[in-house]
């Protein structure tokens, strides 16, 4: 009888083994930090909108600096113990804006309006029907 439950125990820690295994590496891999997550972005944009080297530098420079300052001061409004919706937005809405207005300084206007269509922020002009 011992030696069927050992047999059944082992059975299921070899069919289980790899299916842990699995969901361990890719709760690691989900479990990014701060800077990994901005030089993806900044990577994703170079490729989506061909950005030359100078502008690599300064799109990951921007994506630093201004997610950094929103996450401090979104972390100051959590401490204060504002629960408000709108108070995050208006925050958020405040560093985008900022984040937008320095990409738009370093972009040609192809990839500008490359990013603002990437980023769903054009409004898609109409076209006039009949």
């Amino acid at each position: 009888m011992k030696k069927r439950a050992i047999l059944f125990a082992a059975c299921i820690f070899i069919f289980l083994s790899p299916k842990i295994l699995r969901a361990q590496n890719q709760q690691q891999q989900k479990e990014l930090s701060f800077e990994e997550l901005v030089a993806k972005e900044a990577e994703r944009l170079q490729k989506v909108l061909n950005l030359g080297d100078h502008q690599l530098f300064w799109v990951d420079s921007i994506l630093m600096h201004d997610m950094a300052a929103m996450q401090t001061e979104l972390e100051r409004l959590r401490r204060k113990g504002i629960q408000e919706y709108s108070s995050f937005k208006v925050v958020q809405d405040k560093w985008m804006a900022k984040k937008d207005t320095a990409f738009m300084k370093i972009f040609s206007q192809e990839q500008w309006e490359k990013y603002l269509r990437l980023e769903k922020k054009e409004k898609p002009k109409k076209k006039n029907r009949k």
